[in-house]
């Protein structure tokens, strides 16, 4: 159990730190590529594709950006 509190502890912070990072450079697209990560991570499958349309819209065809959409796509097929 405390392992777990740890961790979910740890993905707030990075969470917190892409936000702190897209306050503060909201241009750079990697910033919301890492965000929509954590996001991923956690679950949060609509926060994720979020972050990854402000990457898109930023810099469309941005490689990381559109590595990050079919990682999830493949995820998502795979939870079928």
């Amino acid at each position: 159990m405390r392992n777990i509190i740890a961790a979910d502890r740890l993905v707030a912070r990075h969470l917190a730190n892409y936000d702190t990072a897209i306050a503060l450079e909201p241009g750079h697209p990697i910033n919301h590529v890492s965000r929509a990560m954590v996001l991923s991570e956690m679950g949060d499958r609509a926060g994720a594709l979020a972050s990854l349309n402000w990457a898109l819209a930023l810099v469309p065809n941005f490689p990381p950006t559109l590595e990050q959409l079919e990682k999830m796509q493949v995820k998502k097929q795979s939870s079928r």
